[in-house]
């Protein structure tokens, strides 16, 4: 956050805890799993332009390949 300029936007997309379930990549750690509650926590600071859980299908190598559950996040960080 301490890098982001006010202004700034960061775009985020990680594994949601529903992943874990699809043996089609990312980590098995709840810790490394995110929700949608996990990153308004997380992102204080930055006006929320875009959060949402979606499924989508992933191409990232050998053990990354299938249809993923995710978490997308768009934020702006405040003035």
């Amino acid at each position: 956050m301490q890098s982001l300029k006010p202004g700034g936007i960061l775009i985020l997309e990680a594994y949601s805890e529903n992943q874990r379930a699809r043996g089609t990549g990312g980590p098995s750690d709840l810790d490394l799993l995110m929700t949608c509650v996990k990153i308004e926590r997380e992102l204080t600071g930055l006006e929320t332009i875009l959060l949402h859980e979606t499924e989508r299908d992933v191409v990232e190598g050998k053990f990354h390949t299938g249809m993923a559950s995710v978490i997308q996040f768009i934020g702006k960080k405040l003035d």
